[in-house]
């Protein structure tokens, strides 16, 4: 696998997912196929997507998560590459246990006509 077309899309994956944490949705839709920068409505339609997408009690996490941590990649042909993301939560302040992940999810890129990976999916493992 290239390192450098790993390294590209885990920094897209980590800026991604720290948009989400944020509560930036706009910001965090802009990494979505859906979205073309000379089309204002499909960035629109983006972000709508992205938050029907966070509504549902699956991935609500990627909202309220402390923070991330990056797994396993796939490039399981050359149009198409999967990021694993784990997401935790901190205990409650003073409690014993330690940071618990609450969610684990791959994040499927595609290659778009423009050459740029863009995330196509967010699935929840």
């Amino acid at each position: 696998m290239c390192v450098c077309l790993c390294v590209c899309v885990c920094v897209c994956v980590y800026v991604c997912v720290r948009e989400l944490r944020q509560g930036n949705i706009l910001s965090a839709a802009t990494y979505l196929t859906h979205t073309d920068p000379s089309q204002p409505h499909t960035l629109t339609h983006a972000q709508h997507t992205l938050r029907t997408l966070l509504r549902q009690p699956t991935h609500h996490c990627l909202l309220t998560h402390t923070h991330a941590q990056l797994g396993t990649a796939a490039l399981p042909d050359d149009r198409t590459f999967q990021q694993k993301v784990t997401v935790y939560d901190s205990p409650a302040l003073g409690a014993a246990d330690r940071e618990k992940p609450v969610g684990e999810f791959v994040f499927v890129f595609k290659l778009a006509a423009s050459g740029c990976w863009l995330i196509s999916e967010i699935d929840r493992v």
